[in-house]
């Protein structure tokens, strides 16, 4: 490989959000070992970023920010050459973070008191733009099979969008927690449903660049304009290239008369201010970059059949399946007749094992969520360690 996805870096006592609260939850556990929770990588940044970043150190003044023509033309042509979307420039607005972005959009294109649907199990900050914002949850769920395959009640999303009182739904492209990719005629099928009934859709394409090989992501923004006019689309170069702590998002509207009422928002939220580092590292991320993207995708692969092949030879009953998109994969221990809080505990104290608790997600005791996004052989000590535990657990 060109790119290190084996160093292992210490991030105790270095800001990072995951280590520190795996270090709230077991105060005891040793500080090397790597949690599998929060939703960034393990991974040293790509070197073309880091070096761009300081030769933009050398010639930068800190002060207020605002993107350039670079900032908006390396968003252009990431999205046409990855994933087959035609977008403009006035399309595009500057948020600090996808979450940021549909929260505004919540606050932008709803009322107080009015519904927002969400198909659950699914990212928890869904559910806290709806409440915090003091909007109602309509929570639609997936369909499930015995092997938590899911799919769109495409049913009871219609039977709700009928009803006056919901006027949003907000959907995760590709799936979190499920690492599903909805196809082109699954959304599709959502947003016309919602155009009939006058309901917006807002989508997070956050996970959009991590794709499993032989899977194709469909972008919202790559179908047909007419059908997705009043479509709000979040993404991020943050996700994909592990950079949440630069805090640069952006939301994609097509609508004009949309733009302006959600920039009035931004405005009143505060939210309309990004970092600076974040705007360069957006533009080197896209621009340069796209060879340690492709590398990483390989080892993300690796990592997930690996998890997957050990769960269906050694304990087939605890249900975890193949990645389609993203690094995070969606696991079942109900088997092991735990709820979440004794499942959590247990792991964490005798296997040294730090999950996200699958109940952020939905209603969702006994599941917990494996992000593989580390140095494989941090992967393959860990599925030692949870072997051994499941030795015991396991019946």
């Amino acid at each position: 490989m060109k790119y290190d996805f084996e160093t292992i870096s210490d991030r105790n006592e270095m800001g990072s959000r995951k280590w520190a609260v795996r270090s709230e939850q077991f105060p005891n556990m040793k500080k090397d070992v790597v949690p599998f929770s929060v939703a960034d990588m393990e991974f040293k940044n790509a070197p073309e970023i880091i070096d761009g970043l300081k030769k933009r150190l050398d010639n930068l003044v800190l002060g207020y920010c605002s993107p350039t023509d670079r900032f908006y033309n390396s968003i252009i042509n990431w999205d046409k050459k990855r994933h087959n979307a035609d977008i403009k420039k006035e399309w595009i607005v500057e948020v600090p973070t996808v979450v940021d972005g549909f929260f505004a959009a919540v606050s932008a294109f709803t009322k107080k008191g009015d519904s927002v649907m969400i198909m659950r199990p699914v990212y928890g900050p869904f559910r806290f733009a709806i409440e915090f914002n003091e909007r109602v949850m309509t929570d639609v769920p997936l369909i499930s099979d015995q092997r938590n395959n899911y799919s769109i009640d495409f049913e009871k999303f219609e039977s709700e969008c009928k009803k006056s009182e919901n006027k949003m739904v907000i959907l995760c492209n590709p799936h979190n927690p499920g690492g599903i990719l909805w196809s082109k005629d699954d959304l599709e099928k959502v947003i016309k449903i919602a155009n009939d009934n006058d309901v917006i859709v807002v989508v997070d394409e956050i996970w959009q660049d991590i794709v499993m090989p032989g899977n194709t992501h469909t972008s919202v923004l790559s179908l047909d304009r007419k059908l997705i006019e009043k479509t709000v689309v979040c993404q991020s170069s943050t996700k994909a290239f592990n950079l949440a702590g630069l805090c640069c998002g952006y939301t994609i509207i097509s609508d004009s008369e949309m733009m302006a009422q959600y920039k009035k928002t931004l405005d009143i939220m505060r939210s309309n201010a990004v970092n600076v580092m974040g705007l360069e590292a957006t533009q080197l991320a896209f621009d340069e970059a796209e060879d340690w993207l492709d590398e990483l995708i390989n080892v993300i692969d690796t990592n997930q059949k690996i998890v997957y092949d050990f769960f269906q030879e050694k304990y087939p009953k605890i249900i975890v399946n193949h990645l389609q998109a993203t690094y995070v994969m969606w696991m079942d221990f109900r088997c092991l007749g735990l709820n979440s809080d004794d499942l959590l505990k247990t792991l964490g104290e005798k296997a040294d094992l730090v999950f996200t608790d699958g109940r952020f997600f939905g209603e969702c005791d006994g599941f917990v969520r494996f992000n593989v996004a580390a140095p494989t052989k941090v992967v393959k000590d860990a599925l030692v360690r949870l072997d051994n535990l499941l030795q015991e657990l396991y019946k």
